[in-house]
């Protein structure tokens, strides 16, 4: 006798939507005994009900068990209406309005509608100040409820209690020139938790694609608070909230599809919530609304790689969980002379072998330190121990672009050599984890580096050792603006015919050029690349 709305988990049902619609509109009572009779029902789908199955005299349960009679078909004498307590406990069958409010709900589970199908604008994207539009949810609860920030909070608070399940819609962010209608492009991720009496596991899931590691950073470092931040291209989905105790560990794991992080309770013990009073903050907005996040970070090695040029270790917090995607970057903060000052740099990798830092704890940065420089001429003397504030990742390549690519051809001037470390390593990673044994496509990268002198060279040794172990798939070009008397190899500044020399033409298929270096040398090549014929689609600038 009770009916629920099940709209949000039907993408996630691991069974399909067609078996679980077989219990849509009906009562399903026998489906679920015979599927999952071991599952308490009631428990697990506690705030995804709607209210009692309230029948006229005539009717019975078995009535429409027997008949096959859905209680929600066409109006008729001896058809069963249905009753949602609101917040005053008063019924809303007292209401003609209200039945048609839950209809909505009805139709979109019985026509397999998304859980964005449910909402709808009250009037424009944005109210007269320019915040964003307030939303009506049809979540079961009347529409009456109140629409104050707190109600809305506590609608992105109901999935996190004791079903542990986040299905309900986050509070949208729109960007003030933007729509909810491009927001919600992107489907909104949800998770659920559950526990032992000495860890809790918090898992997220996604239906736009497989989460990765740089799509997830998770800040812990308090300890008895967690935010979570997952970024899908231009989105940016956050759940945060105080823990409902301390914690002393923290990893993260992605398997099948999904992202875990697992939580080591410092005392052993049960907790019947997620989070402190079971209040949840959940937001889902557009990723370049969101201010920039700092961390307080730990230098653990540097080294030399050029004459002014330093390779640093950099870990993050302990309770942190922050990989940066390929292509992406990050910033360097540092207060100097009572002015905050800080600079864009992109980690770096190893070209082969290990890759040279713990996933997701830590980094590497590969820095020119520049005499005059605002900023670098203050990292000269930083040493292993010392702290330094790192940003969390920014950048809008898109790494799945490689999948389509046959040539990549890369061009750094000087320490815009160092967004194409990892883009190396990656694409060769890619194309033989995917190459088809006789294919008659060859996939390959150029590289082409220009610095001043011999000097300058970023890992030349290791650029060498990793162009003879590549089978042809990786070639380099050196050319110098000032070389001295023995060098043998190109001289002289990037050229439009230097690139039509190396570069295969813009008119062969799967043709993708980055280049990164100051903003002269920028716009050099995009002038060189037009006068090529190569396409705004066809180039990706590192700035």
């Amino acid at each position: 006798g009770k009916v629920y709305n099940i709209t949000p988990y039907l993408d996630f049902h691991p069974g399909g939507v067609d078996e679980i619609m077989k219990g849509a509109g009906k009562d399903a009572t026998e489906l679920i005994d015979e599927i999952h009779k071991w599952v308490n029902v009631e428990s697990m789908l506690a705030y995804s009900y709607v209210g009692p199955l309230v029948q006229k005299p005539s009717d019975s349960r078995s009535k429409f068990r027997k008949s096959g009679v859905s209680p929600f078909a066409a109006p008729r004498s001896n058809t069963a209406t249905l009753q949602v307590p609101s917040p005053t406990a008063s019924s809303l069958s007292s209401s003609p309005q209200k039945p048609k409010k839950l209809s909505r709900i009805l139709s979109a589970v019985t026509n397999k509608k998304s859980f964005s199908d449910l909402f709808k604008r009250k009037s424009s994207d944005t109210s007269s100040d320019g915040r964003a539009a307030v939303l009506e949810v049809s979540n079961g609860a009347p529409s009456s409820l109140p629409t104050s920030p707190v109600n809305q909070r506590k609608m992105g608070q109901i999935a996190s209690r004791d079903r542990r399940r986040s299905s309900l819609p986050a509070v949208l962010v729109p960007n003030q020139k933007g729509t909810a209608a491009e927001e919600q492009a992107i489907p909104q991720p949800h998770y659920e938790w559950n526990e032992t009496v000495k860890m809790v596991t918090v898992s997220f899931y996604s239906t736009y694609k497989e989460l990765e590691p740089g799509d997830v950073v998770v800040d812990a470092q308090k300890a008895d608070q967690l935010t979570v931040t997952i970024y899908l291209r231009s989105m940016m989905y956050r759940v945060s909230g105080d823990l409902y105790a301390a914690i002393s560990e923290l990893s993260v794991n992605f398997v099948d599809k999904r992202c875990d992080i697992c939580l080591t309770k410092q005392e052993t013990m049960h907790w019947p919530v997620l989070h402190k009073d079971d209040v949840t903050s959940v937001t889902f907005s557009r990723r370049k609304n969101s201010a920039m996040k700092y961390y307080e970070c730990t230098v653990k090695d540097v080294k030399q790689v050029t004459h002014d040029t330093k390779l640093f270790v950099v870990e993050f917090p302990p309770l942190t969980y922050v990989s940066i995607p390929v292509g992406h970057h990050i910033y360097i903060r540092k207060t100097i002379e009572g002015c905050e000052v800080n600079r864009p740099y992109t980690p770096v990798i190893n070209l082969q072998g290990e890759v040279g830092y713990e996933s997701g704890r830590s980094i590497l940065l590969m820095i020119k330190i520049y005499p005059s420089g605002a900023l670098t001429q203050h990292l000269v003397d930083v040493e292993v121990g010392s702290k330094i504030e790192l940003s969390n990742q920014d950048g809008k390549f898109q790494v799945d672009c490689l999948d389509r690519i046959v040539t990549l051809c890369l061009v750094g001037a000087g320490s815009g050599f160092t967004p194409m470390a990892k883009l190396i390593r990656t694409f060769l990673e890619k194309i033989e984890s995917v190459e088809d044994v006789g294919s008659t496509t060859f996939r390959r990268v150029k590289l082409l580096c220009a610095n001043k002198t011999e000097g300058d060279r970023m890992w030349k040794e290791e650029l060498a050792a990793l162009q003879v172990a590549s089978n042809g798939r990786f070639e380099v070009l050196d050319t110098l603006s000032q070389p001295s008397s023995e060098w043998s190899g190109h001289k002289g500044r990037v050229t439009k015919q230097m690139l039509e020399d190396f570069f295969p033409s813009s008119e062969e298929e799967g043709v993708l050029v980055c280049y990164c270096g100051n903003m002269a040398f920028n716009n050099m090549m995009r002038r060189f690349l037009r006068q090529l014929g190569f396409t705004d689609k066809q180039c990706h600038l590192f700035n």
